[in-house]
């Protein structure tokens, strides 16, 4: 890695803006949220994609050589959306079962100078009971399977909750 010939190229191709105190880039722009898309198709697509991977990863853990219980500091990702879509799909998964607990924590994240970034999460907690899915997948909650040595297992969830993170979505 040769850094004089990195810093000719950079200088070469960037020096004027780089030198410039009039040409800067706005910090704020990527900190700003912009709304996710809204169109019914689209939101029906990504919600069953989302419900897909949460089915997913609940049969994954219930399998042997998988941890059964996440902490509640651990990530299990099954999708992405924007604050806008959220609130969408959290309306859609009250509406078929009220949760036990709702909770929103703000928080702060660094930001230039003394500006902090404000976000928060919202975290919905069933509990036993589960919220309907939202696609028809009656028994998202269980899974049963056979073993290589003709063994039935039988695994179902015991808590249910999930939580939205304004930051990363």
């Amino acid at each position: 890695y040769n850094m004089a010939a990195f810093h000719t190229f950079i200088m070469g191709k960037f020096g004027n803006w780089f030198n410039s105190p009039q040409a800067r880039w706005d910090y704020r722009e990527a900190t700003k949220k912009h709304d996710g898309e809204m169109d019914e198709k689209y939101l029906c697509i990504l919600f069953k994609s989302i419900e897909y991977n949460i089915v997913r990863a609940i049969r994954l853990r219930s399998l042997p050589g998988f941890k059964k219980e996440i902490e509640t500091d651990a990530k299990v990702v099954v999708g992405c959306l924007q604050e806008n879509q959220w609130k969408v799909f959290r309306d859609l998964l009250i509406s078929k079962q009220e949760p036990k607990d709702i909770s929103i924590r703000k928080h702060r994240l660094p930001g230039f100078q003394d500006d902090k970034i404000c976000e928060y999460r919202e975290t919905l907690l069933w509990g036993d009971d589960y919220p309907a899915s939202l696609y028809n997948e009656e028994a998202w909650f269980i899974n049963k399977w056979v073993d290589g040595n003709n063994v039935t297992w039988r695994a179902f969830v015991t808590e249910f909750g999930i939580r939205y993170n304004s930051y990363n979505g």
